[in-house]
């Protein structure tokens, strides 16, 4: 596939030190990405490449191959064909999940913080017992609320595409965390 492309010249280009190159796919466990500059390449490279599949016994349903652009939704008019079924585009502030992590194309970044919040309070509720049991000290309550929350809460966040204003929203919850933890104690001392 890589060798179709690089010669036909799909991919998005890439100058390397020693000559022009393309990216035009990446694979994942069970997942693959085509990379394309137009509809019509995109179109092209999905042809070949599960004509590729298929030849060694491999298969993706039509029914389960998507595609994104950056393109504006309003603006894209252009539709993809495989065997005269029209493949789904997904908006751009939709997005899909990929390795664990939702991406969208808008260059904003709700709809995986709002997952990653969501993620973060249900690691909370099922530490809930221990983090806020007053029996445990609140030094290693902490150490247990970075421990069983941060790994749901800022899974893949090197990648993240946050805004100025996003940020309170984290704290914000990170706060809601810290007093819920702290309530029990003021209600045994009242």
């Amino acid at each position: 596939m890589v060798e179709a492309c690089r010669k036909k010249k799909w991919g998005l280009p890439m100058k390397t030190n020693t000559r022009m190159d393309y990216l035009s796919i990446i694979t994942f466990a069970d997942n693959y990405w085509l990379f394309a500059t137009s509809p019509a390449e995109l179109q092209q490279m999905t042809v070949l490449w599960l004509y590729l599949l298929s030849k060694h016994g491999w298969h993706t349903p039509l029914d389960e191959i998507c595609y994104a652009t950056t393109a504006l939704d309003s603006n894209y008019t252009a539709d993809i064909k495989i065997d005269n079924k029209v493949i789904k585009r997904i908006p751009r502030k939709e997005g899909f999940k990929v390795l664990g992590t939702f991406i969208t194309f808008d260059n904003f970044f709700e709809v995986e913080l709002t997952r990653r919040i969501s993620a973060a309070w249900g690691a909370f509720s099922r530490f809930s017992v221990l983090l806020c049991c007053q029996e445990i000290s609140l030094e290693v309550r902490f150490r247990m609320l970075a421990k069983a929350i941060n790994p749901s809460m800022f899974w893949c966040a090197g990648s993240w595409n946050l805004r100025a204003s996003q940020l309170p929203t984290i704290r914000e919850v990170q706060r809601k965390m810290v007093r819920k933890m702290l309530r029990f104690k003021k209600a045994e001392e009242e």
